[in-house]
């Protein structure tokens, strides 16, 4: 396969099951290049495929390096097992920095994304990550966003290199525990392939630090792990490898694979996890609250704030919207942290909520809180008639 356009075809699609979603939230490398010819920094979007942290949509080129692949991950298209491989190309370093700055330059993408397969030794190809990297950030001056994938086995060596050219580093998790990880790959090691290097990466976000931090990915499905165990593992990531998220990824079967008989995990399974995720990590809830029983995955008919709010309502709710602390607030259905911070302000300047009208230009989402507050004493909303509207009773307690 000689032509570019081919190779960017194939190891683009071959890319499309890492999630990179809000990755792009930084502004140019480490702060260089304000001026000075400098590309990348501070540059209107291009095309827009992804979303950044602070709400902007941006554009990233996101592609293998090489599909090849010497591990036999039983959900992926470049297994060593999958019956329907994919054809076999690669890029070398050159050629995946000029293409990139072709794109780039033409206004199609505003940042990469570059992950690999595998072959053989993991050294050789880090090696020619770390190369088109350093080609883009010192021969083509490229100061823009790198999201640069650690592969399994890596050396500390070469995740020292790679982060010295990359605004982030990521190394998939893909399972909470060995045991579940072997269900998945029948070559990876969840001790020294992944939770090693992990850690090795924390020593060098500790040292050098990096602007966009580190994340992971965890698939959805095609294993026995349930949303408590995933959950645990999520609060493992966050508490003690200091990761900037952890992505989830509904495992649908791919044909050919091992795994291809396997039922899909529903999305909205997937969707459930962003949510319990958004409450342990920016609402800073309890992680009891959040995760659901053991061996058990989190209800798909009402999203986790709402039925953590059911099972506390004799206990917390109804709260008083004008004596309300922040964090009773915040437990509140449709109410998040900028309209708990714009209720909470208002009444240190001595404003009182008289009306519903008041809390929905608060940014209140009011069709969601009405049942768990109170206005001045006033109810306007009954628990159990709401939950029968919105087909929920069955989480009545």
């Amino acid at each position: 396969m000689n032509s570019v356009l081919q190779k960017v075809a194939v190891l683009g699609s071959s890319a499309r099951y890492d999630i990179c979603t809000s990755s792009s939230a930084t502004v140019g490398h480490r702060q260089c290049g304000t001026g000075n010819g400098f590309l990348g920094t501070r540059l209107p979007a291009g095309c827009c495929h992804v979303y950044a942290a602070d709400g902007r949509c941006v554009s990233l080129f996101k592609v293998l390096l090489t599909n090849r692949c010497s591990n036999d991950c039983f959900y992926c298209q470049n297994a060593t097992s999958c019956q329907a491989r994919s054809e076999k190309t690669a890029f070398t370093p050159r050629e995946l920095a000029e293409t990139f700055i072709e794109y780039y330059t033409r206004n199609y993408v505003e940042g990469l994304f570059l992950s690999s397969g595998i072959t053989g030794d993991p050294g050789v190809v880090m090696g020619d990550m770390i190369e088109a990297a350093r080609l883009l950030r010192e021969d083509h001056r490229f100061a823009g966003y790198i999201h640069m994938k650690v592969l399994p086995g890596s050396s500390l060596s070469d995740v020292r290199a790679l982060a010295a050219y990359a605004d982030r580093i990521s190394l998939n998790l893909e399972a909470p525990t060995r045991a579940h990880l072997a269900e998945l790959s029948g070559t990876k090691d969840f001790t020294s392939d992944i939770m090693t290097r992990l850690m090795w990466m924390r020593g060098v976000q500790a040292r050098s630090g990096l602007p966009a931090g580190m994340t992971t990915q965890i698939i959805v499905g095609g294993n026995a792990a349930t949303d408590h165990d995933i959950l645990q593992s999520t609060c493992r990531m966050y508490s003690s490898f200091a990761l900037k998220r952890v992505y989830y990824s509904a495992f649908y079967p791919v044909k050919g694979s091992p795994l291809e008989h396997v039922n899909p995990a529903p999305l909205l399974r997937e969707h459930r996890l962003y949510q319990a995720d958004w409450l342990l990590r920016c609402y800073k809830f309890d992680k009891k609250d959040v995760l659901p029983p053991k061996d058990t995955n989190l209800p798909l008919d009402i999203d986790p704030k709402t039925s953590l709010a059911m099972r506390q309502f004799a206990d917390r709710f109804p709260v008083e919207v004008n004596e309300a602390s922040l964090d009773d607030l915040l437990h509140v259905p449709g109410i998040g942290p900028r309209s708990a911070r714009r209720i909470v302000t208002l009444r240190k300047k001595g404003v009182r909520i008289e009306k519903e009208a008041s809390l929905k230009a608060l940014g209140v989402v009011m069709k969601r809180a009405l049942p768990f507050i109170a206005i001045n004493g006033a109810r306007h909303a009954r628990l159990d008639e709401w939950a029968r509207h919105n087909k929920i009773e069955a989480h009545v307690q």
